[in-house]
Order: structure tokens, then C-alpha cells, then sequence
């Protein structure tokens, strides 16, 4: 970003952007108290504020602004802009916030109304092409969600720019203007219309599900695996990958991995060995059926025909662990109370495997 001003604004000229991309859409066009109430549930706010009130403002990291008629808009600096706003708590807004925020806004000795700012002439394009390349691949990352939003908003600015534009070369231009590969951000945006869609159906329900809590990243790791790519009916082949997605498969994927039961555990967890499995299941019928009907996703996967893979995995994983042991053994001064018993335990399971290998194969051997 080349053309902006360095500036002194006066912080009750500076607006928050209700369509910051860190913002949640559900919260975008809401008043200024709603985001600094968001803001101050989810952004840590009250450490920027005791960190102010204690310092002042650091002026070797301005905040960002567009000049909008005679006020400011923040591109850049949502959360210090809230923080100083905060410390500046007007009475209607004192009353909804906690003792310990309250505590920190009172204690502050530095009060600034004097901002330290780059107020640039930039048109909007120029700006979200800096702050998608500072924030997506740089050094200030955004979280996954947040990162897609943005990613979103280049690309229909790049589509009104050129409504013809062809779909490699928009997803190129993309990559490029971030500092990342084609096929990183086809992915992203594609995840990005998936949670659209399903954000349109109001999460399809899900009791507590909403935009501040959806952990995005579960779902552009799920198109990251083949077979639950293919189950949601994405198509990167086509310009448009989620021409023919299976909305009932969004659906139950969406319920698998947030619907939480009686214990608060959901179906499927998001981690790499829970998708691993679930990508899996889902190519195979009968086990996906029996995931359908009820069975766990232990349960589930031996129904695979990948059981074999999965059971010397774990044995060469098992193998990798104790090996690591071995080697620290000898460095230790104490144990854990639990030690002989955990070995015994170690050393029943392996008798009890080589029984079981022993009966289907022969060729047994002493442990």
C-alpha cells in the first residue's frame, strides 16, 4: 500500500467497520455498541486496554484508516480502535459491561484521543489486497474464517471488475495478489460457498451453532480428503465447484461434526485422525450406512475395507511411542505410580494380539 498519510485522528472521527471480515455476518450493519459488545466477549479487548491505559497507544503500529465525508472508517485496527472506544465508555454502554473490564477502563491512566493513523487515498481494491496479503500468508493471520471471508470479498471485487474474467485466471489472480497457490484458495473459496450455505439455513438448526463458534477450518480440511469432498458433491472440474452439491450429505456432515448429544460430545471431532476415518466411511456403503444408523465411528470403520491399514498403522504407531520411551528411559529420576501397571497392561495387549494372529495364522513366537 503506497499512497496514505501518517495523521493524528481524533478517536470520536473513527468509526469501527461493521464489515470487518473478523466480524461475524451476522453481526455486519449492527450499531457500533453491538461490535464492541462482540468485540469485548471474543477479541480480548481487556488487555489492550490495561496495556494502554498502563503505555498509551503505540504509535509504531498506526491503525489503518479511509476517510469517508469528514469521519474515518478503520481498515485496519478493529480490536485497538475498540479498546480505546472502550476506555472512553459512554453510561449507556458502562452498564452492560463486567466488574473486571470496568476495573481496567477505571485504573486506565492513559486516555488517548489523539490516534496515530494512515489515512489512506486508496481506492478499496488496492487497500483489501494489502490486508489480504498481511493477514491471510503474512504476519498478522486472521483465523480460518476470517480468512475466507476476506478472501470472498477479493474475489467478488475482482468478478465486478471483470465479469467475464476466466475462473483460473480469477483464482491466479487471487493467489497471487495473497502471496499462496491456485489451488489453496479454489479450496478456500470453495469451503467459503459450502458455509454459506449453510450458514443460509441457519445452521440447519443446530442448537447453539452460529457464525462466532462454526470452526471453518473443519470444513475445508473435510475438501482437503478425496471421498468427503466427493460426498458433499463438490466438483472442481466445474467453474462453479458446488454446482451439484448433495445438500442432505452438507446436512448430516454439518450435524456429524456439531450437533452435540447428551454428553456435549458431537459424532465426529475435527481432528486429522476423525476426518481421516470419516473419509473413509463415507466411500464405503455399507459402513456409511451403519454410521447412519447409529453405530460409532470406531464402530463404523472396521466395516471399511480398510481395517487391515488401519490396524498396522496403530501397531507401528504403538512401536514409534514406546521406542521414543525407550530412549528418554534412562534420563528420568521418578515415575509415574501408574508405570508397572500401564506395562503389564502393554505387555497383556501384545500377548493378547499375537494370541489372536497366532490362531488365524501359525508361525507363533515368544513374547
Amino acid at each position: 500500500m503506497k499512497n496514505y498519510d501518517l495523521e493524528e485522528i481524533t478517536l470520536s472521527l473513527i468509526d469501527l467497520d461493521p464489515r470487518n471480515p473478523r466480524i461475524p455476518q451476522s453481526l455486519h450493519d449492527k450499531t457500533e455498541q453491538d461490535i464492541l459488545k462482540y468485540m469485548i466477549d471474543n477479541a480480548s479487548v481487556i488487555e489492550l486496554i490495561d496495556s494502554i491505559g498502563e503505555n498509551g497507544f503505540f504509535p509504531g503500529e498506526p491503525i489503518i484508516l479511509v476517510k469517508v465525508n469528514s469521519r474515518y472508517k478503520v481498515i485496519e485496527g478493529n480490536r485497538r480502535v475498540s479498546a480505546l472506544k472502550l476506555i472512553h465508555t459512554p453510561s449507556e454502554l458502562a452498564k452492560d459491561l463486567s466488574p473486571k473490564l470496568l476495573n481496567s477502563i477505571t485504573n486506565a491512566i492513559h486516555r488517548p484521543t489523539k490516534i496515530p493513523s494512515l489515512v489512506t487515498t486508496e481506492n478499496d481494491k488496492e487497500v483489501h489486497k494489502f490486508l489480504g496479503f498481511r493477514h491471510i500468508t503474512g504476519v498478522k493471520n486472521w483465523n480460518a474464517l476470517e480468512k475466507a471471508r476476506y478472501l470472498y470479498k477479493l474475489k467478488e471485487d475482482l468478478i465486478q471488475e471483470d465479469e467475464n474474467i476466466e475462473i483460473n485466471k480469477l483464482y491466479s489472480e487471487l493467489a497471487k495478489s495473497i502471496g499462496s497457490r491456485s489451488d489453496y484458495v479454489r479450496r478456500i473459496l470453495t469451503s467459503y460457498e459450502l458455509y454459506l450455505c449453510i450458514e443460509i439455513e441457519d445452521f440447519f438448526k443446530i442448537d447453539g451453532l452460529n457464525d462466532t463458534n462454526f470452526h471453518f477450518v473443519n470444513l475445508s480440511d473435510s475438501l482437503n480428503r478425496t471421498n468427503l469432498s466427493n460426498f458433499l458433491g463438490v466438483d472442481y472440474r466445474l467453474d462453479n465447484p458446488i454446482e451439484k452439491i448433495e445438500e442432505v450429505h452438507l446436512k448430516e456432515w454439518t450435524q456429524w461434526l456439531f450437533e452435540k448429544n447428551s454428553q456435549y460430545t458431537t459424532r465426529v471431532k475435527g481432528t486429522s485422525t476423525q476426518l481421516s476415518m470419516l473419509n473413509d466411511i463415507v466411500e464405503n456403503t455399507t459402513a456409511l450406512q451403519a454410521f447412519r444408523d447409529g453405530k460409532s465411528l470406531s464402530e463404523a470403520i472396521f466395516l471399511t475395507q480398510h481395517i487391515e491399514k488401519i490396524f498396522n498403522d496403530s501397531i507401528t504407531k504403538a512401536l514409534n511411542f514406546l521406542k521414543e520411551a525407550d530412549n528418554m528411559v534412562h534420563k528420568l529420576d521418578s515415575f509415574n505410580t501408574t508405570l508397572e501397571e500401564d506395562l503389564r497392561e502393554i505387555a497383556g495387549l501384545c500377548r493378547k494380539i499375537k494370541t489372536v494372529k497366532d490362531q488365524k495364522h501359525g508361525d507363533g513366537f515368544d513374547i
